[in-house]
């Protein structure tokens, strides 16, 4: 366990009077004094990311040694790994995990220790080709990412204020997967592509910002959204 150490510059005069044996002053010194004062602050802790294999993390890593994130002892450290691309796929995590699910892309982590963890990336058994069509997005974005076998794989179609709306997906869907969902959540067992389509919408719902003195989560932001 590491401290964070703060120096504080601190000044000191001080002065001193000569007498007389009448008690007039016969001269006068004055001294000043620099002095540095160490204040501890509270404990932090270490969390090296590593990554084994090309693939990318949040917070960052890198191959061994790893890259070091500081955190206040206590905190939880949120991490999460990022499907693979270019031929490579997430397979799991190792390491000072504690109690983490090691297959689990986003995994929290307590950080009342240092710890080092390792994202491991592989060569893909399957990939997943995602695209689409009209003014709409998608989580994450359009490419073709790769997967081990039985890895999961999690996508969506997301609206854009002003944009289109979404209709549905078309492509290799697993069977009894309902297009018309935007979202979805599956084992990778085979190739797949998939693009999903937004068509100009028939009516449209204007969500407004927060009015008043409060605060609150708004997914989606305010603006104008397309629905058939």
């Amino acid at each position: 366990m590491s401290r964070q150490r703060h120096i504080a510059p601190m000044v000191l005069v001080m002065g001193v009077l000569f007498l007389t044996a009448w008690g007039e002053v016969a001269a006068e010194t004055t001294a000043v004094i620099s002095v540095s004062v160490l204040f501890e602050g509270p404990p932090s802790r270490v969390l090296t990311v590593v990554i084994e294999g090309t693939g990318q993390t949040d917070p960052s890593g890198s191959p061994a040694p790893g890259v070091e994130h500081i955190y206040a002892d206590g905190d939880t450290a949120f991490v999460q790994a990022f499907y693979g691309t270019d031929g490579w796929a997430f397979s799991h995590w190792s390491g000072d995990l504690g109690g983490a699910d090691p297959q689990r892309y986003r995994i929290n982590l307590p950080m009342d220790q240092d710890r080092t963890i390792t994202a491991h990336y592989v060569a893909a058994d399957w990939t997943l080709t995602l695209d689409f069509t009209g003014d709409g997005s998608l989580w994450p974005g359009a490419g073709v990412y790769g997967f081990v076998d039985m890895g999961e794989a999690e996508f969506g179609a997301n609206l854009l204020s002003g944009g289109d709306a979404f209709d549905q997906w078309v492509g290799d869907l697993p069977a009894g997967r309902n297009p018309q969902e935007t979202h979805h959540r599956f084992a990778m067992t085979q190739d797949r592509t998939l693009t999903a389509v937004f068509t100009p919408a028939d009516w449209s719902l204007t969500i407004n910002g927060i009015v008043g003195g409060g605060s609150a989560f708004q997914d989606p932001q305010p603006g104008v959204y397309g629905y058939l």
